[in-house]
């Protein structure tokens, strides 16, 4: 799930197939949740042999029962349940909506995580510990002189207990799937953070960095990681709304150059406002889902620099955006 400063979405869809002797009459949908501005949660299918997004096959799940209120990231687990962080506004405090595979309409979620953790900080990013109770979310200081914290909750009773990060900023995190390292940005000290975590779940003391001039950081604000640790991330330089996606070898650190730029600094093609990232492998195929704009957009395999899109659809003020294997 992401950054200080969000608004809008878009999905970068970047296909990698090697199954030619694939069944081409097998149905290989799944499905993309998408978090709004308009506080509901939209869910298409996308073909993953193609990135073709099936404008048909649409649910959105919206509506007071569902208690999502201004959500700033999504998360999806392997069993398909939807994790949505909302930050809460007015007499809505802060919380995580937990939602079944089948959730449509406006129905009340499984589950609520409250988040609330006073009124000098907000939440911001969301990660998921598989395979055990726990979830993190990261926040930032809105008052007074705190530093930046990551909290771990209890999914099934809530209990809590909060890290200090000591950081400049903090924004989005990702949970390497060994569940050894929490990857965290910090859009303000230009760097990504990693956060070594032990045996019992709990943040270690210090922590190793991506950051210098050859990085290329300016700005980052969304970060997702593949199973083979590779980071991909977006990237914005100060002072302006458009964006660029990263992408770092696994074992980078220190003052490490990405090894590819997917999306960059493209005249008419400019990811604006860009929040939001998702890498996701599913069978041979590796889906990459990024949000700019009001639209979400897909791109073909091998996209580098500036590449055309394969298709682009309106969908309105999207805030984030996760991959599932749900098959409809």
């Amino acid at each position: 799930m992401k950054k200080i400063f969000l608004l809008l979405s878009f999905v970068f869809v970047n296909l990698i197939l090697h199954g030619c002797g694939q069944d081409p009459a097998k149905d290989l949908s799944v499905e993309i949740s998408i978090a709004t501005l308009n506080d509901n949660v939209v869910k298409y299918a996308i073909d993953i042999r193609t990135g073709q997004i099936d404008t048909s096959r649409k649910k959105v799940i919206a509506g007071i029962s569902t208690g999502i209120k201004v959500p700033i990231d999504i998360e999806v687990n392997r069993e398909n349940k939807l994790f949505v962080l909302n930050q809460g506004s007015g007499s809505i405090e802060p919380q995580v909506t937990i939602f079944s595979d089948t959730a449509d309409g406006n129905i009340a979620p499984e589950a609520i995580i409250n988040v609330n953790t006073g009124t000098d900080f907000k939440p911001i990013g969301l990660a998921l510990a598989e395979g055990t109770d726990f979830i993190f979310v990261s926040y930032f200081p809105v008052a007074g002189t705190h530093l930046p914290k990551i909290v771990r909750f209890s999914i099934s009773s809530g209990d809590r207990k909060t890290f200090e990060i000591n950081s400049t900023s903090l924004g989005d995190i990702e949970l390497l799937t060994s569940g050894t390292t929490i990857f965290a940005l910090d859009p303000l000290g230009k760097q990504i953070l990693l956060l070594g975590i032990n045996s019992s779940f709990e943040i270690a003391p210090g922590s190793v960095s991506i950051k210098g001039g050859s990085t290329g950081l300016n700005n980052p604000s969304s970060i997702a990681l593949t199973t083979d640790g590779s980071i991909h991330l977006f990237d914005i330089p100060v002072g302006t709304d458009a964006g660029r996606i990263l992408v770092f070898d696994a074992n980078s650190s220190g003052d490490a150059a990405p090894v590819r730029v997917l999306w960059s600094y493209c005249t008419g093609k400019t990811l604006l406002t860009p929040y939001g990232l998702a890498v996701t492998e599913f069978l041979e195929a590796k889906v990459i889902l990024a949000c700019s704009g009001n639209n979400l957009t897909t791109f073909p395999s091998g996209s580098n620099g500036c590449a055309d899109f394969m298709q682009r659809i309106d969908i309105g003020a999207p805030v984030a955006v996760a991959f599932d294997k749900v098959r409809f």
